[in-house]
């Protein structure tokens, strides 16, 4: 196997976990956490920050597979490379169960930091964040006793005065941390300015309900000097980035693409994935495992686009039914019929949502409002902007509830991945041609939508109706 076999193999072997070897966009909020540290460094320099100051926290949110992790690790590169400074952070990854066990801080410290600021600061770093954060004195006390002598006098100090660079200290699924723990105190300590040793900007990555989760009892993070500004709400990739990532990942394989080629794939991209980071990740997999196999490998036209793009979509199947979980998971249909019931609609709020939720199933207001949390939870709605009101956040996820609401969703869901044999097995098992999801569409409205000419026209030599009237209800 070549070395670009082997690496396009690697890379489709990586799963649903891998990130493209090429970052774009965000750029507003990697300007934003870059701004924000170098002002949380002016402020310790001048002893600035209090106990009492409510400190510079930043969140970033959205949906399972919008990228959170991979803007972490963006910032981790981008500030790896450099000097530290005001302007150069140092970058820090901790688990959420490094925020209470001191070995597991000095090991998350030890492989966030590249060597030289490792050697030179990294056990710095460690102690003063375990000598505030860690749960029991004893412990982060025992952390700080095996530090260089060094460290022990910088310690003692109130800070370390020549401290070269703001620390942005990252915890990411921050959603995780439980009320009345240890963790949460952490979060808290860390987002009230309480660790002076070291300049640290705290930055919390987690789901779209991270701001509300942390606002709870227990955890108490409520006080933001700025709460638009303080708050990243994740969303889709505009179609320029998108492209821009298909482009920089073709150059990163070394994969050459003729002008028309290029454009008929970045336009089955744009179509397919929507903007949605998982999706566009799961485009690109399904691409790596073709040309891995294919007679030229180094060239787009050897792929098979028809073949990428059912992979692709069987792709975003498995992340769409990992949101199933829950009470999301045991309302199937009425799941289906809330997305279907919004769908459609401008963003709401809450309360409209919840309104809407029990007009379309047999249930009780409690019981839609509890539906409105799940979904939330698991990604099928977040907020479009903090304070503001909510809507799904992928268009192509409330399509596919509508299937999955169904009693028997198997020819609809054949129809929405173009898998042609299985659709055949169906209908000459006696699936019901006709049948329609809970947006009112039958199989081959679905084929059509998703742009399946085979499966298209599969269906009408079946017998489907393809009437415009009857394919939409």
């Amino acid at each position: 196997m070549t070395e670009q076999r082997h690496a396009l193999s690697k890379f489709a072997r990586l799963g649903a976990r891998a990130q493209p070897p090429v970052f774009v966009g965000r750029e507003a909020v990697i300007e934003d956490i870059k701004d924000t540290a170098s002002l949380a460094y002016e402020m310790w320099l001048s002893g600035a920050v209090d106990a009492e100051d409510p400190g510079l926290t930043r969140l970033v949110q959205g949906a399972p597979g919008v990228g959170k992790t991979a803007l972490l690790r963006r910032l981790r590169e981008m500030w790896g490379r450099s000097e530290p400074s005001s302007d150069n952070p140092i970058c820090v990854n901790l688990t959420i169960d490094a925020l209470s066990d001191p070995n597991k801080l000095l090991q998350a410290v030890t492989e966030s930091l590249p060597s030289p600021v490792l050697k030179k600061w990294g056990d710095i770093v460690a102690r003063a964040v375990a000598k505030h954060l860690v749960a029991g004195d004893e412990a982060a006390n025992a952390l700080i006793d095996v530090a260089t002598a060094e460290t022990r006098r910088l310690l003692r100090r109130d800070r370390v005065d020549d401290f070269p660079a703001p620390v942005v200290l990252m915890v990411d699924e921050a959603q995780m941390v439980a009320p009345h723990t240890p963790q949460a105190s952490a979060l808290r300590s860390l987002h009230l300015g309480q660790v002076g040793d070291i300049p640290i900007l705290p930055v919390f990555a987690g789901l779209g309900y991270l701001h509300r989760h942390l606002q709870q009892e227990g955890i108490n993070l409520s006080r933001f000097s700025d709460e638009a500004r303080c708050i990243h709400m994740l969303e889709s990739l505009s179609d320029a980035e998108s492209l821009d990532l298909f482009a920089g990942w073709l150059d990163h394989f070394g994969i050459a693409a003729r002008r028309g080629d290029a454009d008929r794939w970045g336009g089955a991209l744009l179509r397919d994935a929507q903007g949605w980071p998982m999706h566009v990740n799961g485009f690109l997999r399904a691409l790596a495992e073709v040309l891995a196999t294919a007679s030229d490998p180094a060239s787009l036209a050897s792929a098979d686009l028809d073949a990428v793009r059912r992979m692709a979509a069987e792709n975003r199947a498995i992340y769409y039914n990992g949101r199933y979980a829950g009470a999301v998971e045991a309302n199937r249909k009425w799941t289906g019929l809330a997305m279907a019931a919004l769908r459609s609609a401008q963003p709401v709020q809450q309360d409209v949502a919840t309104d809407l939720f029990a007009e379309v199933a047999p249930d009780n207001r409690t019981g839609a409002a509890a539906l409105f949390d799940a979904l939330v939870e698991r990604g099928f709605l977040q907020q479009v902007h903090p304070g503001l009101a909510y809507a799904c956040p992928i268009p192509s996820l409330a399509a596919h509830a509508a299937v999955i609401a169904m009693g028997r969703p198997e020819l609809h869901a054949a129809a929405t991945i173009g898998d042609v044999d299985a659709l055949r097995r169906l209908l000459a098992d006696g699936a019901d041609i006709e049948a329609r999801d809970t947006l009112g569409r039958t199989a081959l409205a679905i084929a059509t939508e998703c742009d399946w000419p085979d499966v298209a026209k599969t269906l009408i030599e079946a017998g489907a109706n393809s009437d415009a009237g009857a394919l939409t209800g």
